[in-house]
């Protein structure tokens, strides 16, 4: 057997950082995928500071985050099935191409100067639906790359990346857009496309062999919540991962207010005080490459909600910026926590015929649920004023989370859970 399958032989002496890297499949497309992430972020920030700049609404900025997340709620499950029915990783090159192209047209709408709140809303919520199909496929697809022994370590890595683009992402964007405008982000972002749809193009996966087995999808949908609720721990888990979605994630959708009325700040210091989120999450990320035990994880996930909390907290009753972008470093640091922690329980514990399913189910729980609450705070701060609506946030996850750890899950496995796993596209080809 390959060193690239073994789990008993040289991988076990590396730092478990480097695991991962082993497989070739995971090289190309960490690669890919970290340079595509940098442009998505610094679109992100473009995005958010545009739309305020624009109408000068919290409420519409909510709207935004409403339509560009809310496909992911309503079709989350339904992609979760196309993820175990279909080629996984053809999902994903179709979702990217269809992204890079989203990402041209803002481009030349912003650099035209004929952009409007519409355009943006539209693009948004078109943008969202394919963020619907590519997500519980690309994270399906991560298992295919590594194999089961060293998936923790790439969903911490998956996770570092992420935030690693996070920290890059906003400090550039927000240099930029101050000098430049926005449409330089978005035309940046749209160009970075072409390295995560090279790295898809490159990787070489066992064939994908099609199910024979012709349920429709209403019975794959029904099984994707029994697998997800029928076990204590994914159930208890998922649950908390959608009130964190609705309480706390729209945090930093919603940052523009703050920083403008609250700080007296510019798009430099938002992209700043994204860049330390971004360091804090990332940091997060990399104290998760390491081998899991998953009787900790319940603990670990409760414990990071109520730091989260606390942190949000803080952050809205202290408006000082020096002290704010360690706070928000330090709350992102436990929502990376929470998050990651969460998608590796929920990953070991379910069989791979499932898994696109159910990581349908945990997208719709993590991200489904936040423009839900973007469109419920954004008129909150409409009204009150971000200080007392981040305030409320915190409190809310303060709450959640000493509820979690009073009645936290009992996981009877020690290690990972050795259940049958039938792999569509199988662990990394040689």
């Amino acid at each position: 057997m390959s060193s690239e399958n073994n789990p008993n032989n040289s991988q076990q002496a590396l730092w478990p950082i480097l695991r991962p890297f082993q497989h070739r499949n995971f090289s190309i497309f960490f690669v890919g995928q970290g340079i595509s992430l940098i442009g998505t972020w610094m679109a992100s920030i473009a995005t958010s500071w545009l739309t305020y700049r624009l109408t000068g609404s919290a409420a519409l900025l909510g709207v935004m985050g409403f339509l560009s997340n809310i496909p992911l709620l309503i079709l989350g499950p339904f992609t979760g099935g196309l993820a175990d029915r279909f080629n996984r990783l053809t999902i994903v090159k179709i979702a990217q191409i269809t992204e890079m192209i989203l990402a041209a047209i803002l481009a030349y709408l912003t650099l035209s100067g004929i952009i409007n709140v519409w355009h943006l809303m539209i693009l948004g919520f078109l943008l969202g639906v394919t963020f619907a199909f590519e997500i519980p496929a690309r994270q399906a697809l991560i298992i295919h790359m590594v194999g089961l022994d060293d998936l923790p370590n790439a969903i911490g890595i998956n996770a570092a990346m992420f935030n690693g683009a996070r920290m890059i992402g906003p400090a550039i964007a927000g240099a930029i857009i101050a000098t430049f405008g926005e449409g330089v982000c978005f035309t940046i972002n749209a160009l970075s496309f072409l390295a995560v749809i090279f790295s898809l193009y490159s990787l070489k996966l066992v064939p994908f062999v099609k199910s024979e087995v012709s349920e429709s999808v209403f019975y794959n949908i029904r099984q994707g919540f029994v697998s997800s609720f029928s076990d204590e721990a994914t159930r208890k888990t998922l649950l908390l991962v959608a009130y964190t979605g609705l309480m706390g994630m729209p945090f930093l959708v919603l940052l523009p207010p703050y920083i403008k009325n609250v700080l007296a700040g510019n798009a430099t210091l938002y992209g700043w005080v994204m860049a330390c989120s971004g360091a804090g999450a990332m940091t997060a990320a990399l104290t998760l490459v390491q081998r899991v035990r998953i009787v900790s994880l319940p603990n670990r996930i409760g414990l990071a909600n109520l730091w989260f909390g606390i942190g949000i907290l803080l952050f809205a009753l202290i408006p000082y910026v020096p002290l704010g972008m360690i706070i928000i470093a330090g709350l992102s640091f436990a929502a990376i926590v929470q998050a990651a922690s969460s998608n590796t329980l929920v990953q070991m514990v379910v069989s791979d015929n499932m898994r696109g399913r159910v990581m349908g189910i945990y997208s719709m729980m993590f991200l489904g649920m936040l423009p839900i609450g973007a469109l419920i705070w954004g008129f909150i701060i409409e009204h009150l004023g971000s200080q007392i609506a981040f305030s409320l946030m915190g409190a809310g996850l303060i709450i959640s989370g000493t509820m979690y750890l009073k009645n936290r899950p009992t996981i009877s496995h020690p290690t990972t859970p050795h259940a049958p796993h039938t792999f569509a596209h199988g662990p990394s080809a040689q």
